[in-house]
C-alpha cells in the first residue's frame, strides 16, 4: 500500500496561521438548489413589514439588517436544527451554507446574537411565512403530488396523558360532586327510599367483600383500595338503575 507523505506538510503548514483554499461546489448540491428555488427577492419583501412596521421600528434608523443572510440563517437552522453558535460556526466556514446566506465574495458573517434577535423578531408569523413560501417551493417542483408524497406518523407522540395531582384531584372532585347529586336525588325519595337503597347496597357491598375474600387478595392495601372502588362505582350505578 502506498503511503502518502504530503499530508504530513500540509499539517506544517496548517500551524502557519490562517491559510485559503479553493473549493469547487457541483450545480447539484442540495443547498445550491435550494438557493435557486427560493423566490429571495418576494420573500424579502414579505418579511420587511413583519420585521418593521408591525412592529414600529423604522427601517431608516439602526444599524443596516443584511436580510438575506439572516432568512438563509433562519432556514438552515430549520432544515439542520442548528444551535445559534452552530450556525455562526457553519455560515463563517462552510462553503455551501455561506453561498445559501448570499456570502459569495464576501468575507462577513452572522454573530449568533444576531441570528437570536432575528429570530425573536421575526417570531411565528415570520415561521408561518418561510413554512408557506418552502410549500410553495415543494409544490412547483412537484412534491406535494399524493402519488409522490408519504408521510410517516410513527415518530408522532401518543396522546397519552399521564396523572398528576391536579389530574387525580380534579377526577376525586367530579366523583365526589357525581354522588352529592345522587344523594340529593336519592333525599328527595324521603326515608323509605333511603332505606331501601341503603338495604340494597349493603347486601351488593356485602356480596363484593365475599368475592374479594374468596380471591385472595395478597395486599391488605390493594383489597381495601379496590373495594373503596367498587363502592363508589356500584352507589353510582346501583342509583342510576332504581
Amino acid at each position: 500500500m502506498a503511503v502518502d507523505l504530503e499530508s504530513a506538510g500540509q499539517m506544517c503548514f496548517l500551524n502557519m496561521g490562517s491559510w485559503r483554499t479553493i473549493i469547487s461546489l457541483p450545480e447539484g448540491h442540495r443547498l445550491i438548489t435550494l438557493y435557486n428555488s427560493i423566490p429571495w427577492s418576494d420573500l424579502m419583501k414579505k418579511a420587511i413589514p413583519i420585521l418593521y412596521e408591525e412592529q414600529g421600528i423604522s427601517q431608516n434608523t439602526g444599524r443596516v439588517l443584511n436580510l438575506q443572510a439572516h432568512l438563509g440563517a433562519y432556514i438552515l437552522q430549520t432544515v439542520y436544527g442548528w444551535t445559534d453558535r452552530w450556525a455562526e460556526e457553519m455560515i463563517r466556514y462552510y462553503i455551501p451554507a455561506r453561498i445559501f446566506c448570499g456570502f459569495w465574495e464576501s468575507t462577513g458573517s452572522l454573530d449568533h446574537t444576531r441570528i437570536e434577535n432575528f429570530r425573536n423578531r421575526f417570531g411565528e408569523k415570520g415561521a408561518r411565512l418561510i413554512t408557506q413560501d418552502m410549500l410553495n417551493v415543494a409544490r412547483e417542483f412537484g412534491f406535494t403530488a399524493p402519488n409522490d408524497l408519504d408521510m410517516d406518523t410513527t415518530v408522532q407522540e401518543s396522546g397519552i396523558t399521564h396523572p398528576t395531582e391536579m389530574k387525580l384531584l380534579d377526577h376525586m372532585i367530579k366523583k365526589a360532586l357525581r354522588i352529592h347529586e345522587k344523594l340529593t336525588d336519592l333525599g328527595k325519595k324521603g326515608l323509605k327510599g333511603i332505606k331501601n337503597a341503603a338495604k340494597k347496597f349493603s347486601e351488593h357491598s356485602e356480596a363484593m367483600r365475599r368475592i374479594f375474600q374468596c380471591t385472595g387478595l395478597s395486599s391488605l392495601t390493594e383489597r381495601s383500595f379496590s373495594y373503596l372502588r367498587y363502592d363508589q362505582d356500584t352507589f353510582l350505578s346501583f342509583h342510576d338503575r332504581n
